[in-house]
């Protein structure tokens, strides 16, 4: 990685904590009540480290989503009959795209050949943007 994406990450960790004190953090987990044009529905996520990530969305009725990431393999579970069935490789990247909890501790192992991408507004502030590879896609 070039200087400029080094130090953007690592600028990025200090504000996140102390280094050993992110290093330390594992895995987490997150539930979220959510609202789409089709009605509400409930995800939860359980997220460690080393691309390994369990997604469920539920909806009202009992219709469910479950899929798995585990390294490189990825599957769906049927929420009737407990089968597992492989997801590729755009299945993959939608799930492992919904990780916004672990993600920022992972940036750098998460995505490949990170490089400078110019600059953006968030929130009112001018903020340098990295862009990088999906090994997923």
């Amino acid at each position: 990685m070039e200087v400029l994406v080094q130090e953007l990450l690592e600028k990025a960790r200090r504000t996140l904590g102390a280094a050993a004190e992110l290093a330390a953090v594992q895995s987490v987990a997150g539930i979220a009540d959510c609202q789409s044009p089709n009605g509400p529905y409930t995800t939860a996520l359980q997220a460690a480290r080393g691309d390994r990530l369990f997604f469920q969305q539920v909806h009202p009725g009992g219709r469910a989503f479950t899929g798995v990431v585990n390294g490189q393999v990825a599957w769906a579970v049927d929420a009737v009959t407990g089968e597992a069935q492989p997801l590729g490789p755009e299945a993959t990247a939608m799930i492992l795209g919904h990780d916004l909890l672990m993600l920022p501790l992972i940036l750098a192992e998460r995505f490949h050949k990170l490089r400078p991408a110019g600059t953006a507004e968030y929130g009112g502030k001018l903020c340098q943007v990295l862009a990088g590879e999906d090994p997923w896609r």
